[in-house]
């Protein structure tokens, strides 16, 4: 997977469902109602394990054969955008990382508005 496409499935996935996927006070990567983090939005259900939750995303990365794929940098700065941020500033952050990493951002609006 191309970092664009990386970039495009985790925005598109968390914009989708608009809060932080927690356990309480913690983020987790699959959490209550279906939830996931950036990076759990990339792992598929049969190479996901409960004990990932207490690991970090470099320590998962090597763990999950389908994160391989991806840019080790990248899903780290969407992790930390998921982690650190209110949902609320997501879009600004995202806008920064795809700045940072040559890639392309569309606003929320231009992906969900279709013309008339």
């Amino acid at each position: 997977m191309t970092p664009q496409e990386t970039f495009d499935t985790v925005v598109a996935a968390l914009r989708k469902q608009g809060v932080h996927s927690k356990d309480g006070d913690l983020c987790v990567y699959r959490g209550p109602h279906g939830m996931k983090c950036a990076v759990g939005h990339l792992i598929p259900d049969e190479q996901y394990d409960q004990s990932f939750e207490k690991e970090t995303v470099e320590a998962i990365y090597y763990k999950v054969p389908a994160l391989a794929q991806h840019d080790y940098n990248l899903l780290a700065r969407l992790q930390s955008i998921h982690d650190c941020h209110p949902p609320s500033e997501w879009e600004r952050e995202w806008s920064c990382v795809a700045d940072d990493f040559g890639l392309t951002y569309k606003e929320a609006y231009e992906t969900t508005t279709s013309p008339s």
